[in-house]
């Protein structure tokens, strides 16, 4: 792990990183303790004070070194997530590329988002919105995009005076840790790394008159949807019995297989007879789900909402 500036000795118990395509150890990194967590957290609540006075301008300029860091580390960083995430080489470089991005975008939106002057009612008056750090922000990322999701919550709330404690994935936390170094020229407790702790799939919707067989066969069948790290490899296949499994058709709501995330070689299938009837069904999960369509699908929404405001506005929509 790494807090107040310094790498320090893991005290839980030990997560083994394997390299998915071989099932291969590549580390053994130990899980942070209950009292270091504390100690991550009371060293960033120490640092708070400086660190949200520091100037915008000093601080976005340490965020561009950090973006500076990983462009020339990016060969690096690349092969080291597809070592211990299994994406494509060609996929982590440009991770890198995005995550150093992100934190280049938010180094500058933080020099010119701190406030802004409210015109005045009367002559004399002085009206000020000034924008505060809220403190110690704790930022838990995932395995799937180890380095960008990672600076979609660090960044932002670096720029903006705030000090942070990161935990990484249990299964992708060795090119966080890389990244420790890239923060050297921050203040000692600003950021710390700290490692241990646990970590959704996807699903498709069609309509009930469709052709399966047609369906599933116009899939690349043993393509991998997305990320596929090695406990995800063990899971996937205890769950499908095996590595050539891909589409499992008419999902109930019920099946964890569509309630938890797998992020496997796989996609349950639903079958629905209306749009309305795909709306309740994604609804019906736990999750704020994000959606995509076919060519037909999209072609019928967009009628069915023409149709709808058409029918609000009593004129016609292009």
């Amino acid at each position: 792990m790494w807090i107040e500036g310094a790498d320090v000795p893991d005290d839980g118990a030990v997560e083994v990183v394997r390299n998915p395509a071989t099932e291969e150890p590549l580390a053994e990194v130990a899980s942070a303790s209950p009292a270091q967590v504390d100690a991550a957290v009371q060293a960033a609540r120490a640092a708070l004070p400086g660190w949200r006075r520091t100037p915008a301008g000093e601080r976005g300029e340490l965020l561009h070194g950090v973006a500076a860091w990983l462009r020339d580390h990016t060969a690096e960083l690349g092969r080291l997530m597809t070592l211990e995430g299994g994406k494509p080489l060609v996929e982590n470089t440009d991770e890198v590329g995005w995550t150093a991005n992100a934190f280049a975008y938010y180094a500058e939106l933080g020099r010119h988002e701190r406030g802004r002057v409210i015109p005045s009612i009367e002559e004399g008056q002085l009206s000020l919105v000034l924008k505060e750090p809220v403190g110690v922000v704790a930022a838990i990322v995932p395995w799937n995009y180890p380095l960008l999701l990672l600076a979609w919550k660090l960044a932002p709330a670096l720029a903006a005076g705030n000090t942070v404690v990161v935990k990484p994935s249990p299964y992708t936390p060795l090119s966080t840790l890389r990244l420790a170094e890239a923060f050297g020229g921050f203040p000692d407790g600003v950021v710390s790394l700290l490692t241990g702790g646990a970590d959704a799939g996807e699903a498709l919707v069609v309509h009930r008159g469709t052709d399966m067989v047609a369906f599933t066969g116009s899939v690349a069948t043993g393509q991998r949807i997305g990320a596929l790290c090695a406990e995800q490899v063990e899971r996937t296949h205890l769950e499908l019995g095996g590595k050539d499994a891909f589409i499992v058709c008419d999902v109930d709501d019920s099946m964890e297989l569509l309630r938890t995330e797998t992020f496997g070689p796989v996609a349950p299938v639903q079958r629905v007879g209306s749009l309305d009837e795909a709306i309740a069904r994604a609804n019906a999960l736990p999750y704020g789900l994000g959606a995509t369509s076919t060519p037909t699908a999209w072609t019928t929404c967009c009628a069915a909402w023409r149709s709808w405001r058409s029918a609000r506005s009593g004129s016609t929509i292009r």
